[in-house]
């Protein structure tokens, strides 16, 4: 059986058909950590193992099946079954909040029971019996997207979850949206030059964005943890009065914008503020980090609100391009194509 609707409820097991995203073993890329897996699977198959080189060899194979397999010559964590739900509750998380159609046909099915129909009596349900801690959790993180949770919320799943920092983690994210009125992105911008926007579109025509080390020895992407319309301020409101006054550098209408949760995922991260003084206090991996900061020799940034990244970032993979007007997003599509999502600054 692919999947079966029976009045509110929807049973499945495939990962063909129509309710087929829903299973574990549907190809669809997630990052955790900085680690990209093709299906949700393997993530969950290379987390039974404490060693690094066992979790990448399981993330690495090409099929969901093949990780399963992999994983069964590993030494399992000690605490396995304690943190197995929560481990599956974070890669289903991360599964529909870092794919946009997944997460629009999974809250399609509001409402609606989700089940699991297969032999598996933890993870599903047989017919007879058995825990559906897939569907459950589906259903879990279903509600947590449209923004509500039922007063019939599954409390037992609550407990099992919300006890462990894996939770905690996601929860903070929640708890940083509901601080804004806006979503925040991680914005990485172009300074304002003669030729940026055909710098631009190469960028975009090469699918990959690199870091540089424009005024740092270490080669990074810089961004500003911020609103959209706090970036407008920052492009054409107030701020670009003051930078064009101190001539200071200035910021075109042309960049990137990440969504906070996957930014972290991929492994962007909040600039060290310390003194020249401190850097050789750290280790040399964290030095790409360093932003200077000192009242006495007149050293503060603060205001940018940075993170950084040291590596690649896939411009296909869950990045929104910024374009200061409509005209130019027209333009640049029929250069580029239409695979990008466009944010409009104006």
């Amino acid at each position: 059986m692919k999947y079966e609707e029976k009045n509110n409820t929807i049973l499945f097991y495939s990962r063909k058909g129509k309710y087929g995203f829903f299973s574990n073993y549907y190809f669809s890329p997630i990052v955790i950590n900085s680690i990209e897996y093709p299906t949700l699977e393997h993530y969950y198959q290379a987390s039974k193992s404490d060693n690094l080189i066992d979790h990448l060899k399981i993330a690495s194979v090409s099929t969901p099946e093949e990780a399963k397999e992999l994983s069964k010559g590993v030494s399992i964590k000690t605490n396995w079954d304690t943190i197995k739900i929560p481990i599956m509750y974070r890669c289903i998380h991360a599964k529909f909040t870092q794919n946009n159609k997944l997460r629009d046909k999974l809250i399609k099915t509001k409402g609606k029971v989700i089940i699991e129909h297969g032999p598996d009596k933890f993870w599903g349900h047989d017919g007879q019996d058995g825990n559906n801690y897939l569907g459950r959790i589906l259903m879990m993180v279903r509600d947590q997207m449209i923004g509500y949770m039922s007063t019939n919320s599954d409390t037992e799943l609550h407990k099992i979850i919300f006890k462990t920092n894996i939770s905690g983690y996601i929860s903070a994210a929640e708890i940083r949206k509901n601080q804004f009125d806006e979503k925040q992105f991680f914005f990485h911008l172009l300074r304002e030059e003669i030729d940026v926007e055909d710098k631009f579109i190469q960028v975009l025509k090469n699918g990959i964005l690199h870091p540089k080390s424009r005024y740092n020895p270490y080669p990074v992407t810089c961004f500003s943890l911020t609103t959209l319309s706090t970036l407008k301020k920052k492009i054409y409101g107030k701020e670009e009065l003051i930078r064009r006054v101190e001539k200071l550098n200035l910021y075109s209408g042309f960049g990137f914008a990440i969504p906070y949760e996957y930014g972290r995922e991929i492994g962007i991260t909040p600039v060290i503020s310390i003194s020249p003084s401190e850097v050789d206090m750290l280790n040399e991996e964290l030095k790409y980090r360093v932003q200077f900061y000192s009242s006495d020799l007149c050293f503060d940034w603060t205001h940018e609100n940075e993170w950084r990244l040291n590596k690649l970032i896939d411009l296909n993979r869950n990045v929104f391009v910024i374009v200061p007007n409509r005209r130019l997003i027209k333009k640049i599509k029929s250069i580029v194509g239409n695979e990008f999502h466009y944010i409009n600054l104006k």
